[in-house]
């Protein structure tokens, strides 16, 4: 829990000087990410 909030804050200053359209790319990109990283999970599980 904790790393995540280390990431959620260096991610707050990382976008902080980009405009709305990169963050909307960064946050697509990162839920594209996620859903992989969970389908692949439920794959996993699916076939154990």
């Amino acid at each position: 829990m904790e790393a995540i909030g280390v990431f959620v804050e260096n991610y707050k200053e990382t976008t902080k000087g980009f405009n709305i359209f990169a963050k909307v790319i960064v946050a697509l990109v990162l839920a594209a990410i996620l859903v992989g990283v969970v389908s692949a999970i439920i794959n996993v599980i699916l076939q154990a």
